[in-house]
């Protein structure tokens, strides 16, 4: 999954160059996040609605594809990004995040 860490650094790279093109940056300061926060993918409605039909084996596939995703993810940042602090969070606890 190192395709989707890169993704995120490209578009996280690409925002600061925006920031910096529209002004919003001095151009002679270097800018440097003092986080990164990444939200890890779950699917919940769909794992939720398979069991509800009684598909829990094709629910639990779902859940755990959802999990090998997420600690790829996980990995691949904290080997290869080095630049910030990144911190991983579920969609549900968001609210936790924002304090």
């Amino acid at each position: 999954m190192k395709i989707l860490s890169i993704k995120y650094c490209i578009i996280f790279l690409l925002s600061i160059i925006i920031l910096k093109a529209n002004g919003f940056v001095p151009k002679n300061e270097k800018v440097k996040p003092s986080a990164i926060l990444i939200m890890l993918h779950l699917s919940t409605n769909k794992i939720e609605s398979l069991k509800k039909q009684g598909e829990t084996h094709s629910a639990n596939e779902i859940y755990q594809d959802d999990l090998d995703k997420n600690t790829s993810i996980i990995s691949d940042f904290l080997l290869n990004f080095k630049f910030c602090p990144v911190y991983f969070f579920l969609r549900f606890t968001i609210s936790f995040c924002k304090k």
